[in-house]
C-alpha cells in the first residue's frame, strides 16, 4: 500500500457495507482518517473497529441521507471533530429491484430520487465549507451507475436517480473546480454486494451475461473501491467531471 491520501480526513457515505465498506478500509490503508456514515449504525461501527484492527483511525456516524434533518446532525459531529473533509465520497444509496414501470408508484420514484439524488446533493452541499476548508485540493466521488449510460441496468427509478447524479457530478465539477473541489462519478456494472445478494445469485441472469464480457465475471466491491481511492487521491488531480466505468467491459460488448 502507498500512502496518497496519508494525512486527509475521508467522509464515506453507506460505508456499513458493500462498496462503501471496502472503500472505507481501503482509504484507512491508504493514510487517511476515516468517518464512516451509515443508517446502520451497527454496520458503520464494525466498519470503523475493521479499520482500527489494521492500525488505521476511523469514526462512525449513524446517518441516513434521506433524511435532512439526520444529515445536519451528522454534518454538525463531523465539523465538531475535524476542520476539514478532503475526502467525501457519495456511496449511500437504494436499488429498485428492477421493479418494472407498470408497477411503479410515484413513491416508489420519490424515495429512489430523495436517497440517490437529494442525500446525495444535500450531504455534499451540507459539507461544503468543509471541503472549501481542505486548501484547495478536496475531492469528491459520487456513486452513479452503468444505468446512467444504459437503459436497463435497473428499474425506471433506480435508471432516472443514477442519470441525475451522472448530470449533478458534471454541474458540480465545472462549479466547484475552479474553488479546489474536484468532482467525478465511478460507474458500477453489477457487483456482489449484501444489497444486490438476492438479485446475483446462481440463477440470475446477470450471470451468463457476464461471462460474455472481458472481463469474465463479476465485481467485487474491491474492484470498485480501488477507483474511488484513485479519484481521491491527488494523483488524479487533474480529473474533473469524469464517469469512470466500473463494469469488466459490459456495456462495450
Amino acid at each position: 500500500m502507498t500512502d496518497r491520501v496519508k494525512g486527509k480526513v475521508a467522509v464515506v457515505t453507506g460505508g456499513g457495507s458493500g462498496i462503501g465498506r471496502e472503500t472505507a478500509l481501503l482509504l484507512a490503508r491508504e493514510g487517511a482518517t476515516v468517518v464512516v456514515v451509515d443508517i446502520d449504525e451497527a454496520g458503520a461501527e464494525e466498519t470503523a473497529q475493521l479499520i482500527s484492527g489494521e492500525g488505521g483511525t476511523a469514526g462512525a456516524l449513524s446517518g441516513d441521507i434521506g433524511d435532512p434533518a439526520s444529515i445536519d446532525a451528522f454534518v454538525a459531529t463531523i465539523g465538531e471533530q475535524h476542520d476539514a473533509v478532503d475526502i467525501l465520497v457519495n456511496n449511500a444509496g437504494v436499488f429498485d429491484n428492477g421493479q418494472p414501470f407498470a408497477d411503479s408508484t410515484g413513491d416508489d420514484l420519490d424515495r429512489v430520487l430523495r436517497i440517490n439524488v437529494t442525500g446525495t446533493f444535500l450531504v455534499t452541499k451540507a459539507l461544503l465549507p468543509m471541503l472549501l476548508a481542505a486548501g484547495g485540493k478536496a475531492a469528491v466521488v459520487n456513486l452513479s451507475s452503468v444505468a446512467a449510460v444504459i437503459g436497463n441496468a435497473g428499474g425506471v427509478s433506480y435508471t432516472t436517480s443514477k442519470h441525475a447524479v451522472h448530470g449533478m457530478t458534471k454541474s458540480l465539477a465545472i462549479e466547484l473546480g475552479p474553488q479546489g473541489i474536484r468532482v467525478n462519478a465511478v460507474l458500477p456494472g453489477a457487483i456482489r454486494t449484501p444489497m444486490t445478494a438476492a438479485l446475483l445469485g446462481p440463477e440470475s441472469p446477470a450471470v451468463p451475461v457476464y461471462e460474455g464480457v472481458p472481463a469474465g465475471r463479476i465485481a467485487g466491491p474491491e474492484d470498485v473501491a480501488k477507483v474511488i481511492a484513485f479519484l481521491a487521491s491527488d494523483e488524479a488531480d487533474f480529473v474533473h467531471g469524469a464517469g469512470y466505468v466500473v463494469d469488466g467491459g459490459l456495456t462495450i460488448v
